[in-house]
């Protein structure tokens, strides 16, 4: 009887029950006290980069080749922060963080050399926030501690040059670019950098002019833009955002579902799909460039912080906080899942007990199952095409199966 029941069930959820978009990672990244970015370059490949203790703690990168189910760390640093990453391609990419930090890998982020650039102003280390590269040569570092600093390399990193900067101290905390000459850079500290400001460049960074927001007493934490004229920024203060659609002329704030906590980073898809993560554990989502947001998720209070975001595609991606925890969003965005067997994909036994054969046409990249809740729930990779679940409690569990160019989804019964 108890089968029948679980049959009866699944047919009726088949029908009413959607896809958990976002779900905490119940095995977080050891080390870190604290990730402060996270950067995936696909659904496989990606790195988490933060500290390893609040006070005397290690810098640390750590790299993913199968979407998070294994991470390795691949570079460390004393008493510095990483702060944020960017990948000119899938082999040449940049971090930065404090100390002065600017770190290189032209390996695809197995191995990296280190640099710490010097204020020649003031003969200390700054703290680096922010990094983009508009090609495999010409680049550009926000940050500042002692003052508003921008970096500029025109040979691929080898080579750091400070820009002259308005006079305005500000502690930078993004940059980004649309072209080769036109740029932005944005920040604020609360703690002694003043209000919040942002400039734009549309020379490859020799002027600068500040723009007018009308947002004042506040602070920007994440500057993104869609295309040359539509652009976001998120606050750290109250929770706003504000939006330009004219190159940074005019801005209009939006309104934020999440509340009034601290948008952290922006990360979006295309010129309509974006989400921004919120310091409280939530995230939120645009389809129209920024315009106007729902809440998406709200992961605490198995994460009480997030500070980072990173959506390489429409599939998957992934937010990260606190102790290197992380969110991840799986499965098509907003789309009810497919349920069941189809010419493409078939499980069996459907109940089973112990183990599951996977029957589908392609190769299979990455299997993830959830309870009926959405957590993620680990299971033991017997072969590419069996699973062994006997360490499921009986219940219902939904299966996404990731292949090199779909996504597949199935319910399955544990007895």
């Amino acid at each position: 009887m108890k089968t029948n029941y679980f049959l009866s069930l699944l047919l009726t959820l088949s029908t009413s029950l959607t896809f958990a978009q976002w779900a905490v990672n119940s095995s977080p990244v050891a080390g870190y006290y604290y990730v402060d970015d996270i950067h995936f370059i696909d659904n496989n490949i990606g790195f988490m980069g933060g500290i390893t203790a609040l006070i005397g703690g290690n810098g640390k990168i750590s790299k993913t080749t199968n979407g998070g189910s294994s991470w390795t760390d691949v570079f460390s640093v004393a008493g510095k922060t990483v702060n944020d990453f960017y990948f000119v391609n899938s082999n040449l990419g940049f971090a930065v963080g404090a100390g002065g930090l600017i770190a290189k890998t032209t390996d695809g982020g197995n191995n990296w050399t280190s640099q710490t650039f010097i204020n020649p102003n003031t003969s200390t280390p700054e703290a680096f926030m922010s990094v983009y590269f508009v090609d495999q040569n010409i680049g550009y570092i926000a940050g500042g501690y002692y003052e508003m600093m921008v970096l500029k390399t025109t040979d691929g990193g080898a080579n750091w040059t400070p820009l002259t900067m308005p006079s305005y101290f500000q502690r930078l905390k993004s940059v980004f670019f649309t072209d080769a000459n036109t740029g932005y850079v944005a920040g604020g500290d609360d703690t002694g950098g003043g209000i919040g400001k942002v400039y734009k460049t549309v020379d490859g960074g020799a002027t600068w002019d500040s723009l007018v927001t009308g947002i004042y007493n506040n602070y920007f934490n994440t500057i993104v833009f869609t295309d040359a004229n539509n652009g976001v920024i998120g606050c750290d203060v109250n929770g706003l955002l504000i939006k330009t659609s004219d190159a940074g002329q005019n801005w209009t704030q939006v309104t934020n579902p999440a509340g009034t906590s601290s948008v952290q980073e922006l990360s979006f898809v295309n010129a309509n799909l974006g989400y921004a993560c919120i310091l409280t554990g939530k995230i939120i989502k645009t389809t129209d460039g920024g315009s106007n947001w729902t809440l998406d998720a709200n992961v605490n209070p198995n994460m009480s912080a997030l500070y980072s975001i990173s959506v390489p595609t429409t599939s998957y991606g992934a937010s990260a906080g606190l102790f290197g925890y992380y969110a991840e969003l799986t499965g098509s965005t907003g789309i009810d899942m497919m349920v069941g067997n189809n010419d493409e994909l078939s499980v069996y036994p459907n109940p089973t007990t112990n183990v599951l054969n996977i029957n589908v046409m392609d190769e299979i990249e990455k299997i993830i199952i959830y309870d009926i809740t959405g957590k993620v729930q680990h299971v033991k990779l017997i072969s590419t095409d069996k699973i062994d679940v006997s360490n499921l409690t009986e219940g219902i569990y939904t299966m996404q199966i990731v292949l090199k160019d779909k996504l597949l989804h199935t319910r399955f019964i544990k007895n």
